[in-house]
């Protein structure tokens, strides 16, 4: 069979829902996102931007703090600009860039300031089988771990990192413990900082790429199955796509 090459991103879209992995990597159909995915696409790139800078050139706290929040501001008004966007109930353009502004304001005053990074999204390649190669970027490195950021508007699970399949992936190709840095938006109180943290052993490890190389022979066999569950379908955004080629998902 040809080469298969898959993301992080690609894998959790076939677990949640292989129809939507078609619509979306083999059908090429692009949804707009919604507005909380641009915020978080404008957080993650200010932190990039902002600890690149910290790690090459180094600098003082306002500095790199200041890098991080107009690099927010910009990639979202690009984005606003470009894309057409999902806009959630009381978002606009301004309230992404206050909030984004606030949620980088409050991890770099607790966390950030303190991080001092060796890699900022480093690429990889995972060769699993002559198949089979796992590709992406990770986050952040530190000598002693490495941190993958998240952003949501609500608490995470305290068992999520449990169930990270990411995580663990991370750690088979680096052999350090992994943090996940989740910056939470709240649209009527200050921004909320959770950290996760774990090691992985070798068994979690194994049966998670055993499971991702079972997903790649699936999507190499073309099977790509409705899951017609109201949790998935309820706001999935090829949700009447899906109807109109014969689901039940309507």
């Amino acid at each position: 069979m040809e080469e298969i090459k898959l993301s992080f991103s690609q894998i959790n879209m076939y677990k949640r829902c292989p129809a939507q992995y078609k619509y979306r990597y083999i059908d090429g159909i692009k949804i707009p996102p919604k507005s909380q995915s641009i915020l978080g696409t404008g957080v993650h790139t200010g932190l990039e931007y902002g600890f690149r800078e910290k790690r090459i050139n180094g600098g003082d706290d306002t500095k790199i703090k200041n890098i991080m929040k107009d690099k927010t501001v910009e990639t979202i008004e690009i984005a606003v600009q470009t894309e057409q966007i999902d806009w959630e109930e009381g978002d606009d353009v301004n309230v992404l860039k206050d909030d984004g502004v606030k949620m980088i304001e409050t991890y770099y005053s607790e966390v950030g300031k303190k991080i001092k990074p060796e890699s900022v999204e480093q690429e990889f390649k995972l060769t699993l089988n002559s198949e089979l190669v796992l590709v992406g970027k990770i986050d952040l490195i530190t000598k002693k771990r490495f941190i993958d950021y998240k952003t949501g508007g609500q608490k995470p699970q305290d068992d999520y990192i449990l169930f990270d399949d990411q995580t663990k992936i991370y750690s088979s190709v680096l052999n350090l413990p992994g943090h996940i840095h989740w910056i939470i938006r709240y649209k009527k109180k200050d921004p909320q900082i959770f950290i996760q943290k774990r090691e992985v052993s070798k068994e979690e490890i194994e049966q998670t790429l055993r499971d991702v190389m079972i997903i790649a022979r699936m999507i190499q066999q073309n099977l790509f199955y409705r899951r017609n569950d109201i949790r998935i379908c309820g706001w999935c955004g090829y949700r009447n796509l899906c109807y109109k080629e014969g689901g039940k998902n309507g």
